[in-house]
C-alpha cells in the first residue's frame, strides 16, 4: 500500500538550507522563499552553467568527452588554495570528461574553470568560421 504523503501547511513548511526560493514556472508566483533577498555567492550555480554550456558543446560536436583540455596557470593556480573547493591538476592536460567528473563530483572550481576557457575557445573558433 502506497503511503500518502503528510501534508504541511505553509506557514510549517521549512528546509534546511540558509535561502531558498520556489517559483511556479509557467505564472512566476513565489511559492515559498527563506531570506531570498539576502546577497550571497553564487558558489556551485556557477559550476552547474558551465557543465550545462559544455554538455551544450558535446550535443552539437563541438567537443566530445576525449576532447584534450590543457590547463592554463589560472586554474592550475587556484589548486594551492587551500580555501577553493579543489583538485590537484598536476599533470596540466586532462579530458573533457576527468574534468566533468572533477566539477561534478569534486566541485572542483579549476576544473569547471579549465572548461569554460576551452568551451569559450571552441565558441570562438566556431563563430569566426561561420
Amino acid at each position: 500500500m502506497v503511503q500518502p504523503f503528510p501534508t504541511v501547511s505553509a506557514q510549517d513548511f521549512d528546509v534546511a538550507a540558509k535561502h531558498a526560493i520556489a517559483v511556479e514556472a509557467t505564472t512566476g508566483k513565489i511559492l515559498y522563499e527563506k531570506d531570498a533577498n539576502q546577497p550571497v555567492e553564487i558558489a556551485s550555480i556557477t559550476k552547474i552553467l558551465t557543465v550545462y554550456l559544455v554538455y551544450e558543446a558535446l550535443e552539437q560536436g563541438t567537443i566530445s568527452l576525449s576532447t584534450p583540455v590543457d590547463i592554463s596557470d589560472y586554474p592550475y593556480q587556484l589548486t594551492t588554495n587551500s580555501e577553493a573547493s579543489n583538485v590537484p591538476m598536476e599533470a596540466r592536460k586532462y579530458t573533457v570528461e576527468q574534468l566533468l567528473e572533477a566539477t561534478l563530483v569534486s566541485s572542483a572550481n579549476s576544473a569547471a574553470i579549465a572548461l569554460a576557457e576551452k568551451n569559450c575557445w571552441f565558441r570562438e573558433k566556431t563563430s569566426l568560421t561561420r
